[in-house]
């Protein structure tokens, strides 16, 4: 018996190795597809360079590879690398992440693999919008801030030291992940709107294939003077309304109390901002809870109230998203001092999340395919309704 359960195991490590092979040469072909597209659209070559030590190619992969790989230190990553005949210089490596340079060619490089993710996600079936017809000119992303321990080696000139982090951004059409920009490397204390404003002014005004873009954002992001000009560079915004704002209505918006997705809004109106624009405001009680909300939006008369409210209880995509990086890929400091290094740990983090969810959806849809009935994602998510349900029900509410 001994002797069988050594054999097994044995034949199981093989497998393993055999599938972390595989999954390797994926993430090269993959990384290789989008610096190559990159590289060619650097016309006169003033970014991409030849580097002795490091490539850049290489160091992305790296960068991913450290990020899958659930290292506690550079060190212990660079460790790792050793005991599979892969030296690199230490010096090499953290010096690398500290260049603006490798950082621009680490944005570039996500950006084209961000456009084949989604291309990917489409074909595979993957859109959750889109039984809302309403939202077929708006690419719709929700956005936070996220933030991880500072690294040992940031240095802060009065003396103490900040949380480092960045804003990310999710399409909520096919959950992939985005890195907006970097707000903090922990050196100061910074607010995200000011950077989030300046990111979204420097867009193009058709943002991933769609000629508007809609925000789902929480209450550190109103800005309702800047929203308001916004509306005519197509970005539109939904927020939750603050405590402290008091909205002076000045009209009704009519809708229709029979339509599912509207039911649990109690009132939607236009309302004035005492900041030179019309804003619309949706009261809604969540039927499942009773919880009170009310929802803040730019966006004009003809969406559903039901649906404004619905976008943003999504917007708590993103917060799983991040407690999968934490957790589950234990991204939890960052990996060096300085914007350039957490620009690159951000991009490296983002490119492994939405590799992990390609792969998730395809599994998914293979499943489907063969006729296995419901995934396992699908049992657990049917399970946790029930028992919602059960709960609603018992106290005289509904789901």
């Amino acid at each position: 018996m001994a002797l069988k359960r050594k054999k097994q195991t044995a034949m199981e490590g093989k497998k393993e190795k055999s599938g972390q092979k595989k999954l390797q040469k994926m993430m090269r072909d993959f990384i290789h597809s989008a610096y190559e597209k990159a590289r060619r659209k650097d016309r006169f070559n003033s970014i991409f360079r030849k580097c002795p030590k490091i490539g850049d190619e290489e160091l992305f992969y790296l960068c991913v590879s450290r990020a899958m790989g659930q290292f506690k230190s550079g060190r212990a990553f660079l460790q790792d690398l050793f005991l599979n005949d892969e030296k690199l210089a230490r010096a090499s490596f953290f010096e690398a992440l500290q260049s603006p340079r490798r950082a621009t060619v680490s944005a570039r490089i996500l950006n084209e693999a961000f456009e084949i993710f989604e291309k990917l996600s489409l074909e595979s079936g993957t859109d959750f919008l889109r039984g809302f017809p309403e939202l077929n000119d708006y690419a719709v992303f929700n956005g936070d801030g996220h933030y991880i321990s500072h690294s040992v080696h940031a240095v802060s000139g009065g003396g103490r030291k900040y949380a480092a982090g960045s804003i990310y951004i999710q399409n909520l059409r096919t959950g992939n992940l985005l890195p907006f920009c970097v707000v903090r490397d922990g050196r100061r204390r910074k607010h995200e709107m000011p950077y989030f404003r300046r990111e979204v002014e420097e867009l193009s005004s058709s943002f991933y294939g769609h000629p508007k873009t809609l925000w789902i954002l929480d209450m550190a992001y109103i800005d309702n003077p800047w929203w308001g000009r916004q509306r005519k560079k197509g970005h539109y915004t939904i927020s939750k309304l603050k405590s402290n704002v008091r909205p002076i209505k000045c009209g009704q918006i009519p809708y229709d109390r029979d339509d599912p997705i509207n039911k649990g809004v109690t009132d939607c109106y236009y309302a004035g901002m005492n900041c030179g624009w019309t804003f619309r405001v949706v009261e809604y009680t969540n039927p499942e809870t009773g919880e009170e909300f009310t929802f803040v939006t730019s966006l004009d008369g003809d969406f559903r109230p039901g649906l404004i409210a619905w976008l943003y209880f999504k917007r708590w995509n993103i917060e799983k998203n991040f407690d999968t990086t934490k957790t589950t890929m234990e991204e939890t400091k960052a990996w060096g001092s300085g914007k350039g290094a957490l620009s690159i740990q951000s991009y490296a983090i983002a490119f492994a999340y939405n590799m992990m969810r390609l792969f998730h959806e395809l599994i998914i849809r293979e499943q489907k395919e063969r006729g296995n009935g419901e995934t396992l994602s699908e049992r657990k998510y049917r399970k946790d309704l029930e028992k919602r349900k059960e709960k609603a029900n018992s106290v005289g509410r509904e789901l």
